[in-house]
């Protein structure tokens, strides 16, 4: 499981400094849902939700201004190309230039502000587009003036104007259209979220403070809840309750960094506690992803021999001359060995340490 920035649903850094509290507040109220604190995590909550409704307003209020600096540059545009002779042609190519010129401020700044690379290259290069046009734009209008019975200069007039309202189109709808969706769970996500995290926690006072700290927190606790749905209910319990108190010594040292009072042993201390969490957290969630390969090798395993079975008998039934079966006999040898070896595992009877090296992927 990626961050959701990665999906499209967070388009500016922005708005992800305030959404990233939120969520994790979410996820914190809904573990302590039956509890006495849900009260109080309700009102840390109503405060985080007004500072994400502040921040995507802003958001929709940069967007806006942007398409609406792109309309003002396309009733520009057609005054400019309905120009009859060089002086209005001269006063409207200035309003144009001015427009374009402030078009092309927004929009630069709204590139640098998005997430999406993909989204942003898009709008840096109609700028691009549009600049390279201008130049041509005013030789086209300046040789229709001139010459106004030429088809040759009309349809490079027409060219060059569809040209530039087509590519100021494209600003628009790039603004208004969805982010591009990331890959999901990158291989070694979950590493990179939990090393980046206790890497800031190794010195609180100068590393969390404006950091990605909430981001990685939520992501860490989103990723290991995916895994915690599909494991068995005992390692459920046991990473759900680490995510419980991960939150929670979240939320202090959210707390902490927002009093007025400098107490930075405080800090310290909340912060070791969750590095000791985070560390039983990765145990757990480790043991359920083995035990989740485990448990897919025996439905595996039982799966495959009984199909080899059915196939060994109809093969048998439907065969008038003998035929030789001994070809499946090495996967019927695989599957027995592999039961055999998972039991083992499930009983306690494995007693050499099963190596973790594999879920480094993770």
């Amino acid at each position: 499981m990626s961050s959701l920035f990665d999906h499209g649903l967070i388009r500016t850094a922005a708005v992800e400094q305030v959404v990233a509290p939120i969520a994790s507040h979410l996820c914190h109220l809904v573990l302590l849902c039956d509890s006495a604190e849900e009260a109080e995590q309700l009102s840390r909550l109503e405060d985080a939700a007004q500072a994400v409704a502040r921040a995507t307003g802003n958001m929709a209020a940069a967007a806006s201004s942007v398409v609406a600096a792109a309309d003002q540059v396309l009733e520009s545009l057609s005054e400019l190309g309905s120009a009859s002779d060089i002086k209005s042609l001269l006063q409207s190519f200035r309003v144009f230039s001015e427009a374009l010129l402030f078009l092309n401020n927004l929009t630069v700044d709204r590139a640098n502000a998005l997430q999406d690379p993909r989204q942003a290259k898009q709008l840096l290069d109609s700028l691009d587009t549009l600049r390279r046009c201008i130049s041509m734009l005013h030789t086209a209008m300046c040789t229709t003036i001139k010459h106004p019975t030429s088809e040759q200069a009309q349809q490079a007039k027409r060219y060059i104007l569809d040209k530039v309202h087509s590519t100021v189109r494209n600003i628009i709808i790039t603004l208004k259209s969805q982010c591009h969706s990331g890959s999901l769970g990158p291989c070694g996500y979950y590493t990179e979220r939990r090393n980046s995290l206790l890497q800031l926690l190794t010195h609180p006072t100068s590393s969390i403070r404006g950091s990605g700290f909430d981001s990685a927190v939520r992501d860490l606790v989103f990723h290991c809840m995916v895994v915690a749905n599909s494991s068995r209910r005992e390692f459920q319990q046991r990473v759900v309750g680490h995510c419980r108190h991960i939150l929670q010594f979240w939320s202090d040292i959210k707390r902490i960094l927002m009093s007025t009072e400098d107490d930075l042993e405080s800090l310290e201390s909340t912060c070791t506690l969750l590095v000791q969490q985070i560390q039983m957290l990765d145990k757990a969630l480790m043991t359920a992803v083995l035990y989740q390969v485990l448990d897919t090798f025996l439905t595996t395993s039982a799966t495959v021999e009984e199909l080899l079975s059915v196939t060994r008998q109809i093969l048998v039934a439907r065969s008038s001359i003998e035929m030789d079966l001994s070809f499946i006999q090495p996967q019927i040898i695989q599957c027995k060995l592999l039961k055999r070896f998972t039991r083992r595992v499930r009983n306690g009877k494995r007693k050499r340490r099963v190596s973790f090296r594999m879920l480094s992927v993770m």
